[in-house]
């Protein structure tokens, strides 16, 4: 049986999902416990980036219906997370999706879809309905 111990101060992020914690809600091996990817020591937590669920809406976006594969890569290619957010939420409170409608595959529709499943999964028509009321 081996023997391992935690540093109390030494924070990880995980190379792959960016979760950020103290060493010791990471694996002995520092296996992040969200993906199985590899915790890298990092000086502090930094709340200031997107969080994990906006990442996992890029990630995840050919769950729309009219993307594919093909355009999820694209549009993966073509925006960071918080850009993604942010031509979503113009395309979801604006109707102005050109910003989607730039990457290669998708057109006024899909744009207008993956606005759409954006907005509900973020809870944006809530958010407006609880400014007016």
């Amino acid at each position: 049986m081996s023997s391992f111990t935690f540093s109390p101060d030494v924070v990880l992020r995980c190379s792959e999902c960016s979760w950020t914690q103290l060493e010791r809600h990471f694996a002995e091996n520092r296996e992040c416990l969200m993906c199985s990817g590899v915790g890298e020591e990092v000086g502090e937590i930094d709340n200031s980036g997107p969080s994990f669920k906006e990442k996992r809406l890029l990630r995840e976006v050919d769950a729309v219906d009219g993307v594919g594969q093909a355009t999820a890569s694209n549009l993966r290619d073509a925006f960071s997370v918080q850009e993604f957010i942010d031509a979503c939420r113009k395309g979801y409170e604006e109707a102005n999706t050109s910003e989607l409608e730039a990457v290669s595959g998708v057109g006024k529709a899909t744009a207008s879809a993956i606005a759409g499943y954006v907005g509900e999964q973020k809870d944006w028509e809530q958010q407006q309905f609880s400014l007016v009321a």
